[in-house]
Protein backbone atom coordinates (compact mmCIF):
# COMPACT_ATOMS: atom_id res chain seq x y z
CA UNK A 1 0.00 0.00 0.00
CA UNK A 2 1.24 3.66 -0.47
CA UNK A 3 -0.98 4.75 2.33
CA UNK A 4 1.89 6.81 4.44
CA UNK A 5 4.66 6.76 1.24
CA UNK A 6 6.52 9.89 0.11
CA UNK A 7 6.06 8.31 -3.21
CA UNK A 8 2.66 9.53 -5.38
CA UNK A 9 0.90 6.73 -8.05
CA UNK A 10 0.90 8.70 -11.50
CA UNK A 11 -1.21 6.54 -13.92
CA UNK A 12 0.03 5.76 -16.99
CA UNK A 13 -2.10 8.32 -18.60
CA UNK A 14 -0.66 11.09 -16.53
CA UNK A 15 2.57 9.99 -17.19
CA UNK A 16 2.03 10.02 -20.85
CA UNK A 17 0.89 13.61 -20.83
CA UNK A 18 4.00 14.32 -18.90
CA UNK A 19 6.27 13.52 -21.46
CA UNK A 20 3.74 14.32 -24.27
CA UNK A 21 4.67 18.40 -22.80
CA UNK A 22 8.55 17.92 -23.00
CA UNK A 23 8.77 17.05 -26.77
CA UNK A 24 11.79 18.51 -28.26
CA UNK A 25 10.67 20.79 -31.01
CA UNK A 26 13.97 21.19 -34.04
CA UNK A 27 13.69 24.04 -35.94
CA UNK A 28 11.89 23.47 -39.49
CA UNK A 29 14.00 23.97 -42.67
CA UNK A 30 12.77 25.50 -46.35
CA UNK A 31 14.43 24.64 -49.30
CA UNK A 32 14.92 27.29 -52.53
CA UNK A 33 13.09 26.14 -55.50
CA UNK A 34 13.20 29.75 -57.42
CA UNK A 35 10.26 28.47 -59.34
CA UNK A 36 8.57 31.84 -59.60
CA UNK A 37 10.78 34.55 -59.18
CA UNK A 38 13.84 35.97 -57.14
CA UNK A 39 12.52 37.37 -54.14
CA UNK A 40 12.50 35.86 -50.61
CA UNK A 41 8.96 35.80 -49.60
CA UNK A 42 7.43 34.52 -52.32
CA UNK A 43 5.48 31.33 -50.90
CA UNK A 44 6.43 29.87 -54.74
CA UNK A 45 9.72 29.78 -54.30
CA UNK A 46 10.04 27.96 -51.03
CA UNK A 47 9.23 24.58 -50.40
CA UNK A 48 7.38 23.18 -47.93
CA UNK A 49 7.12 27.11 -47.70
CA UNK A 50 8.62 30.76 -46.98
CA UNK A 51 10.96 30.32 -44.08
CA UNK A 52 9.93 31.29 -40.46
CA UNK A 53 12.30 32.55 -37.82
CA UNK A 54 15.15 30.14 -36.99
CA UNK A 55 14.18 28.10 -39.90
CA UNK A 56 17.02 26.34 -41.57
CA UNK A 57 17.53 26.87 -45.08
CA UNK A 58 19.06 25.13 -47.73
CA UNK A 59 19.81 26.14 -51.04
CA UNK A 60 20.25 22.95 -53.78
CA UNK A 61 21.31 23.10 -57.04
CA UNK A 62 17.63 24.82 -58.74
CA UNK A 63 17.93 27.51 -62.32
CA UNK A 64 16.96 30.42 -59.98
CA UNK A 65 20.25 31.14 -57.87
CA UNK A 66 19.46 34.56 -57.57
CA UNK A 67 17.64 35.85 -54.33
CA UNK A 68 16.35 39.29 -53.17
CA UNK A 69 15.54 39.79 -49.76
CA UNK A 70 13.91 43.11 -50.61
CA UNK A 71 15.61 45.10 -47.55
CA UNK A 72 13.84 42.36 -45.20
CA UNK A 73 15.68 41.30 -42.14
CA UNK A 74 15.35 37.57 -41.62
CA UNK A 75 16.06 35.74 -38.43
CA UNK A 76 17.29 32.22 -39.41
CA UNK A 77 18.47 28.86 -38.53
CA UNK A 78 21.79 27.56 -40.66
CA UNK A 79 22.30 28.59 -43.63
CA UNK A 80 23.91 25.67 -45.71
CA UNK A 81 24.60 25.98 -49.85
CA UNK A 82 24.92 22.33 -51.69
CA UNK A 83 25.09 23.82 -55.11
CA UNK A 84 27.83 23.54 -58.09
CA UNK A 85 26.74 26.86 -59.63
CA UNK A 86 26.72 30.58 -58.32
CA UNK A 87 24.28 31.94 -56.12
CA UNK A 88 23.62 35.59 -55.32
CA UNK A 89 21.88 36.85 -52.19
CA UNK A 90 21.02 40.97 -51.88
CA UNK A 91 19.55 43.53 -50.47
CA UNK A 92 18.57 42.35 -46.56
CA UNK A 93 20.15 41.19 -43.26
CA UNK A 94 20.67 37.54 -42.60
CA UNK A 95 20.50 36.88 -38.25
CA UNK A 96 22.27 33.70 -37.70
CA UNK A 97 20.98 30.97 -35.29
CA UNK A 98 23.30 28.40 -36.61
CA UNK A 99 26.04 27.69 -38.59
CA UNK A 100 27.26 28.52 -42.34
CA UNK A 101 27.67 25.80 -44.68
CA UNK A 102 29.08 25.44 -48.36
CA UNK A 103 29.12 22.00 -49.85
CA UNK A 104 28.97 23.03 -53.07
CA UNK A 105 31.39 23.79 -56.12
CA UNK A 106 29.64 27.23 -56.82
CA UNK A 107 30.66 30.22 -55.94
CA UNK A 108 27.67 32.10 -53.38
CA UNK A 109 28.38 36.17 -52.91
CA UNK A 110 26.63 37.45 -50.11
CA UNK A 111 25.05 40.59 -50.87
CA UNK A 112 23.56 41.12 -47.31
CA UNK A 113 24.40 42.09 -44.10
CA UNK A 114 24.93 38.90 -41.98
CA UNK A 115 24.68 39.19 -38.15
CA UNK A 116 25.99 36.18 -35.67
CA UNK A 117 23.21 36.61 -33.61
CA UNK A 118 25.14 36.91 -30.31
CA UNK A 119 26.31 33.33 -30.26
CA UNK A 120 29.81 32.09 -32.20
CA UNK A 121 29.11 30.91 -35.73
CA UNK A 122 30.84 28.23 -37.57
CA UNK A 123 31.44 28.28 -41.16
CA UNK A 124 32.43 25.48 -42.92
CA UNK A 125 31.55 23.10 -45.88
CA UNK A 126 32.87 20.00 -47.85
CA UNK A 127 32.69 21.89 -51.46
CA UNK A 128 35.04 24.00 -53.40
CA UNK A 129 33.35 26.97 -53.70
CA UNK A 130 34.12 30.05 -52.43
CA UNK A 131 31.91 32.16 -50.09
CA UNK A 132 32.06 36.18 -50.16
CA UNK A 133 30.72 38.42 -47.79
CA UNK A 134 30.77 41.68 -49.57
CA UNK A 135 28.95 43.31 -46.86
CA UNK A 136 29.48 43.66 -42.96
CA UNK A 137 29.33 40.68 -41.00
CA UNK A 138 28.47 41.80 -37.63
CA UNK A 139 27.37 41.25 -34.09
CA UNK A 140 24.99 43.76 -33.07
CA UNK A 141 24.28 42.33 -29.89
CA UNK A 142 27.96 43.22 -29.13
CA UNK A 143 27.85 39.72 -27.01
CA UNK A 144 31.26 39.56 -28.03
CA UNK A 145 30.57 36.36 -30.80
CA UNK A 146 33.09 35.39 -33.05
CA UNK A 147 33.41 33.91 -36.25
CA UNK A 148 34.85 30.30 -36.66
CA UNK A 149 36.68 28.90 -40.01
CA UNK A 150 36.63 26.02 -39.94
CA UNK A 151 36.60 24.11 -43.88
CA UNK A 152 36.15 25.91 -46.96
CA UNK A 153 37.36 29.29 -48.68
CA UNK A 154 35.52 32.02 -47.66
CA UNK A 155 36.70 35.69 -48.47
CA UNK A 156 35.96 38.81 -46.29
CA UNK A 157 35.06 41.70 -48.97
CA UNK A 158 34.09 44.26 -47.00
CA UNK A 159 35.79 46.71 -44.74
CA UNK A 160 33.25 47.17 -42.46
CA UNK A 161 33.04 44.30 -40.35
CA UNK A 162 32.85 44.32 -36.88
CA UNK A 163 33.71 41.03 -36.47
CA UNK A 164 37.39 41.06 -35.39
CA UNK A 165 37.56 37.50 -33.82
CA UNK A 166 37.74 35.61 -36.55
CA UNK A 167 38.88 32.15 -35.46
CA UNK A 168 40.97 29.84 -38.62
CA UNK A 169 41.03 26.03 -37.41
CA UNK A 170 40.78 25.00 -41.25
CA UNK A 171 39.89 26.32 -44.73
CA UNK A 172 40.82 29.80 -46.05
CA UNK A 173 40.07 33.18 -45.65
CA UNK A 174 41.27 35.84 -47.75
Amino acid sequence: TLEGSRYAYLPSAGLALLFASTAWVSAAESTWSGATDTFWTTPGNWAPGVPGSGDNIIFPNVTMQTVDLAGGLYAIGMLTFNAPDAYALANGTLTLGGNVSQNGAGTVDLNVAVDLGAANRTFAGSGSGVVTFNNPVTDTAAAGARAVLSAGQYVIANNANTIYRWEITGGAIA
